[in-house]
């Protein structure tokens, strides 16, 4: 079993630091799931999660031509005065220390129960390179009329231009019916293009600082102010903003030249 892990992970470009990580895990050969749940559980332990390979979206052609349709259109443009628009999760673990727990059904193994990592909060931000930003703690799963309401709260400046991806919030009937009267111009990301949005990179900057050696929180009181005091960390640095900003007009260059798939 441990080879059919360290095979998939050569396959999809793992380092030998993974590689080497797994073999000393002795209770690979005996957990009594799947080996797709045990590359998964390996995959949260912070000291493996860095050498693994990203998650890497599948695209369709669809896919590719939207991207490259949207790099060419914006190609060029001032991307130092758009706002950048997202939501992340986080957990009291981080999703890296979790307890797991190895169930049986009939004598099958199940996958493995997340007995701690379920206690989360959804936050949802704005961001641009100059350090313009707000953040808001989320009560429940966002809907239109919820990210509508937040549009309108902390980016209702004349002529604002705000980017956000397509999840089912952000094009939903009530949110396009109310930008219609105000003057905000929202641009929206292909599928599956979060290389798109700097922010995704402010989130995982985010995560880094409130994760810290493994940090684990007792409440989520604890775990906001955390997370309150890493977003004023990275929004403070102008300098990281601007430049994953920057960032954007090279990788159009390089997806328009690549067809729309991933550099």
């Amino acid at each position: 079993m441990e080879g059919r892990i360290e095979r998939y992970l050569r396959r999809e470009g793992g380092s030998a630091l993974a590689i080497d990580i797994i073999r000393e895990v002795e209770w690979l050969p005996s957990l009594p799931v799947s080996t797709r749940a045990r590359y998964d559980f390996i995959n949260s332990m912070d000291s493996v999660k860095r050498s693994l390979p990203k998650r890497v979206y599948t695209l369709s052609k669809k896919d590719k031509l939207a991207r490259v349709k949207f790099a060419k259109a914006h190609r060029g443009k001032n991307v130092g005065a758009w706002h950048f628009q997202d939501e992340s999760t986080f957990t009291l673990c981080g999703g890296r220390l979790r307890s797991v727990i190895c169930l049986k059904s009939k004598g099958k193994p199940q996958k493995p129960k997340d007995t701690h990592s379920s206690i989360r909060v959804q936050i949802w931000g704005v961001m641009s390179a100059d350090g313009t930003s707000s953040m808001e703690r989320l009560e429940g799963t966002i809907k239109g009329k919820d990210h509508l309401a937040l549009l309108l709260k902390h980016c209702s400046s004349d002529g604002e231009c705000v980017v956000q991806d397509n999840a089912r919030a952000h094009v939903a009937k009530i949110v396009r019916a109310g930008l219609r009267n105000i003057d905000i111009d929202v641009i929206q990301l292909p599928a599956r293009s979060p290389d798109f949005n700097p922010i995704e990179r402010v989130w995982c900057r985010i995560k880094d600082i409130v994760y810290k050696k493994n940090r684990t929180y007792p409440s989520l009181s604890d775990l906001e102010s955390a997370i309150i005091a890493a977003w004023n960390t990275v929004m403070a640095d102008t300098v990281y903003l601007k430049s994953i900003t920057d960032d954007l007009q090279p990788l159009f260059t390089k997806i328009i030249r690549n067809g729309g798939q991933y550099v």
